[in-house]
């Protein structure tokens, strides 16, 4: 049975005050991406700081971190302890601008700050009346998703009339809120391990309770099961959390830990293969147009649907595209600025587990179908006006990897 294939490419212009000037170059870090470590080297920075923007280390200052100018360093007020307090006030005294100040690490978790809702609102108008001055963002509190019993914080429940084991991040940040009244919170961070769809719904339940960017301090995918699983796991949290406007910042628990969670080798002081993804993922940048003619990576999309992100099989890329559905549409949307109005063959590089004859497609298209697991690339032309735009594809009935698309101005 033949598979169809519709190619529906649009090029919506869009209403910009202009057009990119020619020598723009966008960051190719993430200004969100970072790392929680408490010891880097020089050596380690610079690979690092190839794709990681900050770096904290739960401490006022960056004490051993050689980062030369290379990352930023966000200080944090770790717990309810004024010297700890502060520690930060000295270093920002002394000149330091971090962007933001990260503030009482998991309040609701023994052996960390572990205070309690009341506390918890308290110590944070004392840190913002202490730092006030400086006039700098305050993230935090910075909360646990849960805890065992015995590990939990226990406190009188304003709205409960009662004694509380706070077990869950939801009812330690209700009795919070209710302490903090009409005090100013300018952000929160939630520490998921678990699996994506836990890190996902933190990051939606903290934003929906507070309505701003979610910064996301620890996470990783503790209990993966092999090296294997859990790329796949940072594949995929990478493109959410790079793509998500709800989040504020991210940092991978951690850089130099002693496990297969680590970013770089303490022995070599090379990045792990995992460490390779994390600093080359790419960033995503709304109000970044990638230039044509050129080629731009699938992962590097602006919009999905019916799509989702998983570990490349093929030598482009650190992901790709897989379609959801061989019965569904699915669409993807690249933001791209256009040197020259004309008519433009797009290429693109797609990967499958099968290659039947695909039957008809639209007029444009040139397909060749390869044995099975072999890469093949789909060629079609469309006219394209000069300037940043949306260019969609729409395509249906056609399960597989999209790798890359290349743009190449035909002569008229």
């Amino acid at each position: 049975m033949n598979r169809f294939i519709l190619f529906l490419l649009l090029a919506m212009p869009l209403q910009l005050p202009g057009p990119l000037a020619a020598d723009d170059t966008p960051d190719l870090r993430s200004r969100k991406r970072g790392v929680c470590a408490t010891l880097l080297e020089s050596g380690q920075v610079q690979q690092l700081a190839q794709g990681v923007s900050w770096v904290y280390n739960w401490g006022a200052t960056p004490a051993n971190l050689e980062l030369n100018g290379e990352m930023e360093f966000i200080p944090m007020v770790w717990g309810a302890n004024q010297g700890q307090l502060d520690g930060v006030k000295e270093y920002l005294d002394g000149g330091a601008t971090p962007s933001h100040i990260l503030v009482l690490n998991e309040p609701n978790l023994k052996g960390q700050a572990f205070i309690t809702p009341q506390e918890t609102a308290s110590w944070m108008e004392h840190i913002r009346d202490t730092l006030a001055g400086h006039d700098i963002p305050l993230i935090g509190p910075q909360m646990a998703l849960g805890s065992a019993s015995g590990s939990s914080i226990v406190a009188y429940d304003p709205i409960l009339g009662e004694t509380v084991t706070y077990t869950s991040m939801d009812q330690f940040l209700d009795a919070f809120d209710y302490y903090r009244g009409d005090a100013p919170l300018e952000g929160i961070a939630v520490h998921p391990y678990g699996v994506l769809g836990e890190l996902t719904w933190a990051v939606d339940n903290a934003y929906s309770r507070y309505g701003k960017p979610v910064w996301v301090t620890e996470f990783a995918y503790w209990n993966a099961s092999s090296e294997e699983e859990l790329y796949d796991y940072a594949v995929r949290a990478l493109d959410f959390l790079e793509h998500s406007p709800k989040v504020g910042g991210y940092a991978w628990f951690m850089a130099n830990i002693n496990s297969q969670l680590k970013l770089v080798d303490r022995r070599s002081g090379a990045l792990t293969p995992l460490g390779e993804l994390y600093v080359n993922y790419p960033a995503f940048d709304p109000d970044h147009f990638h230039p044509v003619p050129g080629r731009v990576d699938a992962e590097s999309y602006s919009g999905v649907d019916n799509m989702m992100i998983v570990t490349a099989d093929s030598a482009g890329g650190w992901g790709a595209l897989t379609l959801m559905s061989s019965r569904r549409e699915g669409w993807i949307n690249f933001q791209i600025d256009v040197a020259e109005a004309g008519l433009y063959g797009i290429r693109m590089r797609v990967t499958d587990t099968s290659y039947t004859d695909l039957g008809p497609v639209e007029e444009g298209a040139d397909l060749v179908d390869p044995p099975e697991h072999i890469e093949r690339d789909l060629h079609f032309d469309t006219r394209l006006e000069a300037g940043p735009q949306t260019f969609r594809i729409l395509i249906k009935g056609f399960s597989a990897k999209i790798d890359w698309l290349e743009f190449t101005r035909i002569e008229d």
